[in-house]
Protein backbone atom coordinates (compact mmCIF):
# COMPACT_ATOMS: atom_id res chain seq x y z
CA UNK A 1 0.00 0.00 0.00
CA UNK A 2 1.68 3.35 -0.94
CA UNK A 3 3.25 5.27 2.12
CA UNK A 4 3.74 2.05 4.12
CA UNK A 5 7.29 0.82 4.75
CA UNK A 6 9.00 -0.84 2.43
CA UNK A 7 11.36 -3.95 3.34
CA UNK A 8 11.43 -6.00 0.21
CA UNK A 9 12.02 -6.44 -3.25
CA UNK A 10 9.37 -8.40 -5.47
CA UNK A 11 9.89 -9.95 -9.24
CA UNK A 12 6.61 -11.03 -10.76
CA UNK A 13 6.94 -14.75 -11.51
CA UNK A 14 3.04 -15.44 -12.67
CA UNK A 15 0.02 -12.88 -12.80
CA UNK A 16 -0.88 -9.59 -13.20
CA UNK A 17 -0.76 -7.15 -10.76
CA UNK A 18 -2.95 -3.35 -10.91
CA UNK A 19 -0.33 -0.15 -10.00
CA UNK A 20 -1.69 2.80 -8.73
CA UNK A 21 0.51 5.75 -8.54
CA UNK A 22 0.21 9.07 -5.89
CA UNK A 23 -1.29 11.13 -8.63
CA UNK A 24 -4.23 8.71 -9.73
CA UNK A 25 -2.04 6.99 -12.45
CA UNK A 26 -2.67 3.79 -13.46
CA UNK A 27 -0.29 0.59 -14.66
CA UNK A 28 -0.34 -2.67 -15.23
CA UNK A 29 2.89 -5.76 -14.05
CA UNK A 30 3.32 -8.89 -15.44
CA UNK A 31 5.62 -11.59 -15.31
CA UNK A 32 9.39 -9.98 -15.21
CA UNK A 33 8.35 -7.05 -13.97
CA UNK A 34 9.41 -5.89 -10.48
CA UNK A 35 8.70 -3.50 -7.41
CA UNK A 36 9.95 -2.24 -4.44
CA UNK A 37 13.13 -1.42 -5.28
CA UNK A 38 13.55 2.27 -3.89
CA UNK A 39 12.43 0.88 -0.53
CA UNK A 40 14.70 -1.73 -0.85
CA UNK A 41 17.65 0.28 -1.33
CA UNK A 42 16.63 3.77 -0.10
CA UNK A 43 14.58 2.98 2.95
CA UNK A 44 11.53 5.30 1.37
CA UNK A 45 7.65 4.48 1.60
CA UNK A 46 5.84 2.84 -0.79
CA UNK A 47 5.01 5.32 -3.84
CA UNK A 48 2.21 3.17 -5.25
CA UNK A 49 -0.62 0.69 -4.31
CA UNK A 50 -0.36 -2.52 -5.70
CA UNK A 51 -3.13 -5.22 -5.73
CA UNK A 52 -3.59 -8.28 -7.74
CA UNK A 53 -5.77 -8.47 -10.85
CA UNK A 54 -5.97 -12.24 -10.38
CA UNK A 55 -3.29 -15.16 -8.56
CA UNK A 56 0.04 -14.14 -8.80
CA UNK A 57 3.34 -16.13 -7.49
CA UNK A 58 6.30 -13.52 -6.88
CA UNK A 59 9.50 -13.57 -6.15
CA UNK A 60 10.59 -11.74 -2.50
CA UNK A 61 14.07 -10.48 -1.70
CA UNK A 62 13.79 -9.00 1.81
CA UNK A 63 16.42 -5.84 2.86
CA UNK A 64 17.91 -8.24 4.92
CA UNK A 65 18.63 -10.55 2.62
CA UNK A 66 19.82 -7.81 0.05
CA UNK A 67 22.04 -6.23 2.76
CA UNK A 68 23.50 -9.79 3.36
CA UNK A 69 24.13 -10.69 -0.05
CA UNK A 70 25.94 -7.41 -1.12
CA UNK A 71 28.15 -7.89 1.98
CA UNK A 72 29.23 -11.16 0.30
CA UNK A 73 29.65 -9.54 -2.90
CA UNK A 74 31.89 -6.51 -1.25
CA UNK A 75 33.81 -8.79 0.70
CA UNK A 76 34.47 -11.29 -2.49
CA UNK A 77 35.36 -8.02 -4.28
CA UNK A 78 38.29 -7.01 -1.53
CA UNK A 79 39.88 -10.34 -1.61
CA UNK A 80 39.85 -10.47 -5.78
CA UNK A 81 41.96 -6.60 -4.92
CA UNK A 82 44.42 -7.88 -2.36
CA UNK A 83 45.13 -10.83 -4.23
CA UNK A 84 46.11 -8.23 -7.04
CA UNK A 85 47.84 -6.16 -5.31
CA UNK A 86 49.86 -9.35 -3.47
CA UNK A 87 51.41 -9.74 -7.02
CA UNK A 88 52.98 -6.34 -7.32
CA UNK A 89 56.71 -7.21 -5.35
CA UNK A 90 56.36 -3.73 -4.26
CA UNK A 91 53.10 -4.04 -2.25
CA UNK A 92 53.27 -7.38 -1.17
CA UNK A 93 54.50 -6.89 2.09
CA UNK A 94 51.58 -4.50 2.85
CA UNK A 95 48.95 -6.71 1.76
CA UNK A 96 50.37 -9.74 3.50
CA UNK A 97 50.89 -7.43 6.26
CA UNK A 98 46.92 -6.96 7.17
Amino acid sequence: KQGDAGTALYIVQEGILHVTLEQGEQMTFRTGDSFGELALLYDTPRAATISAAKDCLLWVLTRPDYKLITSLAYKARIEEFSQMLARIPSLAKMVNAT
